[in-house]
């Protein structure tokens, strides 16, 4: 078995569940972000962020009953991400 992610001291992505998620989580974020490639940050127009920030993908409605939905998700940028007042809020 390989080693896994750690999370604290807790191990992450050790079953073969979870790292089929984690590598499901890194294939659709990375379909979004190609997708919106020629956008900007979705809450810039709050936030005006930078748009050399590094971008994520980020989900309008909270993840687990949407969580691979395309029209749940879009572009957004790190800093944004974990903004805590999170100006249009529903982004997470």
């Amino acid at each position: 078995m390989t080693a896994g992610y750690y999370k604290g001291l807790h191990p992450v992505g050790t079953t073969e569940r979870q790292r089929a998620i984690r590598n499901a989580d890194d294939a659709v974020s990375l379909i979004i972000r190609e997708r919106d490639e020629d956008l900007s940050c979705i809450l810039s127009f709050h936030n005006h962020c930078d748009p050399r920030n590094k971008m994520e993908c980020g989900h309008f409605i909270e993840r687990e009953a949407t969580r691979y939905h395309p029209w749940n998700l879009n572009k957004e940028c790190k800093a944004c991400k974990f903004v805590p007042h999170r100006a249009s809020r529903q982004f997470s």
